[in-house]
């Protein structure tokens, strides 16, 4: 199960990865480039995440 969060400009993701029979848990941080009602941009580090809507 994956819960998100937004404050600010960031997107706060969190969970529990379950692999190889052990489960652990993990938060991940990313900031909020643009968001629009047909695109979102993320960015961590060198990594950018760009969804846009057909």
């Amino acid at each position: 199960m994956i819960k998100w969060e937004k404050k600010n400009n960031m997107l706060i993701l969190s969970g529990k990865s379950i692999g190889n029979h052990e489960t652990s848990s993990f938060t991940d941080t990313l900031t909020i480039e643009k968001l629009t009602k047909n695109e979102l941009i993320l960015k961590k580090g060198s990594l950018t995440i760009n969804d846009q809507k057909q």
